[in-house]
């Protein structure tokens, strides 16, 4: 056992402190110290960033319309396989209708087929063949359409109305010069001079 001297001792040696080393200058200051507002501003824009390419990806495109006469003819073509009923007919009707109101043009109120036929013979460029055609071919599917439910043989309706559209077509587009016509630019040759007589 120690006495009390030696107790003594031994405190005071443990209360003796280790001399100091000299003291080092502050520490320096961390990264994000450093660099904490350029961190939250590459992080700022990069959300934001983030956000307008998810905007502008759930944007709406604008879709791309078919000219009518396209998107008409593919809903004529859809209706090819249905029976040739009430049905059939008016949609048919009403698709050849909406067709000559973007094709001749004409007005876009609903016309009634004698209205129809009435403009339809005043438009020149369809001449009274295709214009008594169209109109015929509107007659026969409203008679169709509003005679007593009497079986019928078919007409060919969707085929008929494609039909006329094709010549339509063809009287509004004007058919390409002939290949000998042109010179190898592409312009339009003079007509030849007429040939010396001797």
């Amino acid at each position: 056992m120690l006495g009390l001297g030696e107790l003594e001792a031994t405190v005071r040696a443990a209360e003796k402190l280790p001399p100091l080393l000299p003291p080092e200058g502050p520490l320096p200051p961390t990264f994000w110290e450093q660099h904490a507002l350029a961190a939250a501003l590459a992080l700022g824009a990069i959300l934001l960033g983030l956000a307008l390419l998810v905007w502008w990806w759930r944007q709406p495109r604008p879709a791309v319309e078919a000219p009518p006469a396209l998107a008409i003819r593919r809903d004529l073509q859809r209706l090819r396989d249905r029976p040739e009923d009430f049905g059939l007919l008016s949609d048919v009707s009403r698709l050849l209708r909406r067709y000559l109101t973007a094709a001749v043009p004409l007005t876009a109120v609903e016309l009634t087929t004698d209205e129809l036929s009435a403009r339809l013979r005043e438009t020149p460029w369809l001449g009274p063949d295709l214009a008594a055609a169209l109109i015929e071919f509107c007659r026969r599917c409203d008679s169709r359409r509003f005679s007593p439910h009497a079986p019928m043989p078919p007409m060919g309706a969707v085929d008929r109305a494609l039909a006329l559209m094709d010549e339509i077509e063809a009287r509004r587009t004007p058919p390409n010069p002939a290949p000998d016509a042109m010179t190898s630019s592409g312009a339009a040759a003079a007509p030849a001079a007429p040939a010396a007589r001797p």
